[in-house]
């Protein structure tokens, strides 16, 4: 039997055989984008989680070793800030500006941002002394849609800190 050539088509494949061979990677390459976008996306989530865990840790390591040494503490700047005076009459301030919670040393006489993902702070103070802070920690992306902002401030990562003054 001898292998003859069909006819019109002696080289190559017909205009049917490559839109179904376009077809079918066409669906395979939708299919790997939509695995790819799905994994990115949860990987942003993950990184983002992380990024904002890590602030609020270091933010109490910081509040926790400026609060042990604090004799008094008062509430500034409306609620959005609070002064330490420690032993020797060392000031401390911490504030919310902007996106930032930052520090001001009277010793150093320096301000250092202590976390930048801060979306909320409050600091209340009771009536015995007491100070409760209440931070809420999320990475907002401006080059993102509102609705994947709105995802990172459904599970934001929060942090309270308390002060009970101590009287002798």
């Amino acid at each position: 039997m001898q292998a003859t050539a069909r006819a019109g088509s002696a080289a190559g494949m017909t205009i049917l055989e490559m839109t179904v061979a376009s077809t079918i990677f066409l669906i395979f390459a939708v299919q790997f984008s939509n695995l790819w976008a799905t994994t990115n996306k949860q990987t942003m989530f993950m990184l983002d989680r992380a990024t904002t865990v890590r602030e609020a840790t270091m933010a109490r390591m910081q509040l926790t070793v400026d609060l042990s040494s604090a004799t008094t503490v008062t509430i500034t700047n409306e609620g959005y800030g609070f002064s330490i005076t420690a032993n020797g009459g060392r000031t401390i301030n911490y504030r919310k500006s902007g996106y930032a919670l930052e520090r001001w040393d009277s010793v150093s006489n320096s301000t250092m941002a202590v976390a930048v993902h801060l979306s909320s702070a409050t600091h209340t103070l009771s009536v015995m002394g007491d100070m409760t802070a209440d931070y809420e920690f999320s990475v907002i992306h401006s080059n993102k849609a509102p609705e994947t902002d709105n995802v990172a401030r459904l599970y934001p990562t929060r942090l309270q800190v308390l002060w009970n003054k101590v009287t002798p």
